[in-house]
């Protein structure tokens, strides 16, 4: 969780509890002190995202403008290149933790520098279901991929 420490680079918010939730504000950057483990951290914060940011934190993450946009845009070059291979971009409506236009954005910049993204929307379900169905139809895309080339 990389918040904490952007907060003190970027500013991502005034205080914690601007950005996260009851019980978790008062504690949640001491716990990225570089002293807690993992399994500690992991046992201090709940399972979801949800249950941790506020939603105006949530919201302003999902859609960066601002100072924010501005800072994570030099950093935003994942797909400033043409693969060499065929390309799958899977995502879901349901995501609440990605948005969805994330993935419509990637595939863009892949058609940009010429590569021909296919988009595969898995369904209604949230970050975690939307991976057990990808899994299956990835693993599927890389065996018809294998098959011709």
């Amino acid at each position: 969780m990389g918040h904490a420490a952007w907060n003190r680079m970027y500013g991502l918010y005034p205080t914690p509890g601007d950005a996260f939730k009851s019980p978790y504000a008062g504690d949640v950057e001491d716990l990225f002190d570089g002293y807690h483990t993992t399994e500690e951290i992991a046992h201090a914060l709940p399972a979801t995202s949800e249950a941790l940011f506020t939603e105006a934190f949530l919201n302003r993450i999902r859609k960066p403008d601002g100072v924010l946009g501005e800072k994570l845009r030099p950093m935003d070059n994942t797909c400033d290149w043409r693969p060499n291979v065929a390309v799958e971009i899977f995502y879901s409506r349901g995501d609440r933790d990605v948005d969805p236009s994330h993935s419509t954005y990637y595939a863009d910049r892949l058609r940009k520098h010429g590569a021909a993204p296919r988009l595969t929307d898995v369904g209604d379900f949230d970050h975690n279901g939307s991976v057990l169905q990808a899994l299956p139809r990835l693993i599927r895309f890389f065996d018809e991929t294998a098959k011709t080339t």
